[in-house]
């Protein structure tokens, strides 16, 4: 897609967004998702918010809500949110490699 097309398709679904409204503008767009969409889209916007940090209140209520309208079940929700859980969590060793030296005759 091009620069230009990119820009114009942003700026109609900004319009859509003022006109409608968030709430309603994602409806229509659950309307015409696969489900395979649908838990793309939750996991984008899980991600998204997961990203700076744990999730704040509102963005819980969000993802929520996100589910719900993409009729995503709670334990689907959960899996993936626990993915970028697991994702963002810090990595630390927790065992001690031993080497064992060995002698080239």
């Amino acid at each position: 897609m091009a620069d230009g097309e990119m820009i114009a398709l942003l700026d109609e679904l900004l319009e859509l967004r003022r006109s409608v409204g968030a709430h309603q503008m994602m409806l229509h767009a659950a309307k015409c998702l696969t489900k395979a969409q649908s838990m793309t889209a939750y996991a984008m916007a899980s991600e998204l918010m997961r990203s700076d940090g744990p999730f704040e209140p509102d963005e819980r209520y969000f993802l929520d809500h996100l589910a719900v309208t993409l009729e995503i079940s709670k334990f689907e929700a959960q899996r993936i949110d626990t993915v970028f859980e697991i994702f963002h969590a810090s990595l630390t060793l927790s065992s001690t490699i031993e080497v064992t030296p060995f002698v080239v005759v």
